[in-house]
């Protein structure tokens, strides 16, 4: 059992236990500019564990993508670009040898990334189910010896928000200057009433913020349970008229 407690300001507290949930599905991205060369590949599928990818390069404002599932299926699912990320397809910037990362650890997956450059860019997953929780796994790294950390924040029914430390010296040992190990877990999230979520990206520590990819849960019987209430705010007024 998984406690959430939610603030209504000045108002209530709300403790709250999320039911245990069963997995229903899942979805991967790779997010790179468009190219095949050694610094941005896009990722095979099925991967070396049998999944299934999704490649998105659509790092503009309007771009999209229906996803397909980890088995191959096609889903309502789809990735749209609101506010457009930055680019780049020079050298090699993201790490290629990974296996700390779970699904996520594919090369052609970390290689690349859509970045924030003293901005915030934005994506939406749309096509959500209501009567499901998602959990969102991001990854990003960049193989520099500045200190970087991006923030995530995610939006939809209820929403969340991390930060994720993607470069520093010897971040990940001697000479190990990119994050290869962490992402950012998010807690149960439910979407909003278009079904969908939003995914910001921020640049926190630095000039730059970093997702190279992503990995979507969908999860049955997510549902909330509202245990007890307290008053957290100003004491209520008495109320008036007669006492029946």
């Amino acid at each position: 059992m998984k406690k959430l407690i939610l603030l209504l300001t000045g108002t209530f507290l709300w403790i709250a236990v999320i039911n245990a949930q069963t997995k229903s599905n899942s979805w991967l991205i790779d997010f790179g500019p468009a190219g095949n060369t050694n610094n941005c590949k896009p990722t095979e599928s099925p991967d070396a564990n049998g999944l299934y990818w999704n490649n998105f390069t659509g790092n503009n404002s309007g771009s999209q993508l229906q996803l397909i599932d980890t088995k191959g299926g096609n889903s309502n699912l789809g990735v749209q670009t609101l506010q457009s990320f930055v680019v780049n397809g020079g050298d090699l910037m993201g790490p290629t040898s990974t296996s700390k990362l779970g699904d996520l650890s594919v090369g052609t997956a970390t290689m690349d990334f859509f970045f924030a450059q003293n901005n915030k860019p934005s994506l939406k997953i749309t096509g959500l189910d209501p009567h499901l929780g998602y959990k969102f796994y991001l990854y990003g790294s960049r193989l520099s010896d500045e200190t970087r950390i991006t923030t995530y924040t995610l939006t939809g029914g209820n929403s969340a928000s991390g930060d994720l430390q993607t470069s520093g010296k010897d971040l990940e040992g001697a000479g190990l200057n990119g994050n290869i190990s962490k992402v950012y877990s998010s807690p149960m999230l439910f979407a909003d009433q278009n079904g969908e979520i939003l995914l910001e990206i921020n640049n926190k520590t630095s000039a730059f913020g970093y997702l190279n990819a992503l990995k979507l849960e969908a999860y049955t019987d997510a549902k909330i349970d509202i245990k007890s209430i307290e008053l957290s705010g100003p004491l209520l007024p008495p109320l008036a008229g007669p006492r029946k």
